[in-house]
């Protein structure tokens, strides 16, 4: 152990000024997080400054946002990596790594949480586990939406739902007025895991506002793929589905009265553009405004036309434009 500490030391020391959260582990799981930076970082661990130190030996999980250098991105490449602290001095505290670690997508939002909801304690724990250990993404089990705990994040940020169709009557869920508003709301999306082919239909899915969903056959990697997908806004269905969707029109809010309920023309360019498919980042290069713009005339888009979600305006769109 001796050795491998020294070897550590002896590893070159990189000053770097880096954007940095420390979240305290413990038994009983996350207890804390400390926004802090980096005063110099190496293969086996980092230097942060601060005057709020941790105990020797606190077990903590880093996340390091290391910045590109391409200006069109604003976010950068996240490590996590857990750790442990191992000396406290005056300006901060020297936190060592474990060998693991995971390269966060810099497409991936960071300010997300993923909830797991659900009656069986064991498997939505195994699950949450498998999510924050081989996506990196931080994730919540707990019995139903209204007790999920938003570790202060606000509703202004994205939460994932993922609603276990093993023991959740679903049905009954989609009966509460308020869940059915939380569909609603554009940061939190929600999803079923361990759905039977038998007895859901992803039409059905659909046409109730949630954003995908896993059947109890799917591999763990698709698993992953969907889940990201969703938090970067995408809908995670069969594409058999979505395009009879396209077809059926399963859901095409309001009708439109003759003058297009309102929409300003640019209004219209950015609803077209979402009907070919086009992300926000996309629409903003072409109509070359920032991200912000599109995803502000989108909330209006939404208002006017009276639906909830990007596919429900692509059928509205199909119908009306």
């Amino acid at each position: 152990m001796a050795q491998n500490e020294e070897n550590k030391r002896r590893m070159e020391r990189i000053p770097l000024d880096l954007p940095t959260t420390v979240t305290i582990v413990d038994k009983e799981g996350e207890n804390g997080v400390l926004e802090l930076q980096t005063g110099n970082v190496c293969a086996g661990g980092v230097f942060v400054r601060t005057d709020q130190t941790l105990p020797t030996g606190t077990l903590v999980r880093i996340d390091l946002l290391l910045p590109l250098h391409d200006p069109d991105k604003i976010q950068g490449t996240m490590i996590r990596v857990a750790g442990e602290v191992i000396r406290v001095e005056n300006m901060g505290m020297a936190v060592r790594f474990e060998d693991h670690y995971h390269l966060l997508s810099a497409e991936l939002p960071q300010d997300s949480l993923v909830h797991v909801i659900g009656p069986n304690r064991l498997h939505c724990e195994l699950l949450t586990r498998f999510l924050q250990q081989d996506a990196g993404l931080e994730c919540r089990w707990t019995l139903h939406p209204e007790t999920a705990e938003t570790n202060g994040r606000p509703f202004s940020q994205k939460h994932l739902f993922l609603l276990d169709c093993l023991g959740t009557d679903t049905e009954q869920l989609h009966q509460d007025s308020q869940f059915r508003e939380m569909l609603k709301h554009p940061r939190i999306f929600t999803a079923l895991i361990n759905a039977d082919r038998k007895s859901h239909s992803e039409n059905e899915i659909i046409a109730k506002g949630f954003r995908g969903i896993f059947w109890q056959d799917d591999p763990p990697q698709r698993f992953l793929e969907g889940i990201i997908a969703i938090l970067k806004g995408e809908l995670w269905f069969s594409r058999e589905v979505l395009s009879r969707c396209l077809k059926d029109k399963i859901y095409l809010g309001s009708p439109c009265p003759e003058n297009n309920c309102g929409l300003t023309l640019r209004e219209r360019e950015i609803l077209q553009a979402i009907r070919e498919g086009k992300r926000n980042q996309e629409i903003a290069d072409a109509l070359c405004i920032s991200p912000h713009t599109v995803k502000t005339h989108t909330r209006n888009i939404f208002r006017k036309i009276n639906v909830c979600n990007r596919l429900q305006a692509i059928l509205w769109a199909a119908k009306y434009l």
